[in-house]
């Protein structure tokens, strides 16, 4: 199967689930359930919701969680015009574990940047690593019309983004 993403709800009644898991504990699933209601199935709505949990690799924390909620009107089905508002939310963390590639088997760090001192760990910090948090909305208008013997297809979108993302290391020294 190849691209089954929908961009948008579909004039069908449909819902599927799924689980997947995977190496270093990881597991997860999803749920996407679309519905049509209305005399002439005018009303649309899909809602879509991911979640992921469990560790990279080396020990760390791999997560995300998403819910994308769709509404479709449906203006005028003999001219494809349909209005559609879509809302996209992530939730990603990926944090790995702390110190274990910064030195080699001998525990010699890598041209003396790190301090000796540094404490090496297999243990991930949930507050380091890469954060990422996503609020997308988009408004579509689409209508088609015949011109010059041709069907035309004509589409506005207006898209709002907003994308808090943050990444963050540090490094414990012991002074001692």
């Amino acid at each position: 199967l190849i691209n089954q993403v929908w961009k948008a709800a579909h004039a069908e009644n449909r819902t599927s689930i799924g689980f997947k898991s995977s190496s270093y504990d990881t597991y997860g699933g999803y749920i996407d359930t679309n519905r049509v209601w209305g005399s002439d199935n005018q009303f649309r709505s899909r809602i879509l919701t991911s979640y992921k949990d469990g560790h990279t690799r080396h020990g760390g924390i791999d997560y995300e969680f998403s819910l994308t909620p769709m509404f479709t009107y449906i203006i005028d089905e003999s001219t494809n015009t349909s209005l559609t508002f879509r809302y996209h939310f992530d939730d990603y963390h990926f944090a790995e574990a702390r110190g274990i590639w910064f030195h080699d088997v001998d525990k010699v760090l890598p041209f003396g940047v790190i301090p000796n001192d540094v404490p090496m760990s297999n243990n991930a910090d949930p507050e380091v690593g890469r954060q990422s948090e996503l609020h997308d909305f988009e408004l579509n208008f689409k209508h088609s019309f015949n011109m010059f013997g041709t069907l035309w297809h004509g589409r506005i979108v207006g898209r709002l983004r907003d994308h808090a993302h943050q990444f963050r290391i540090y490094l414990t020294v012991n002074h001692a």
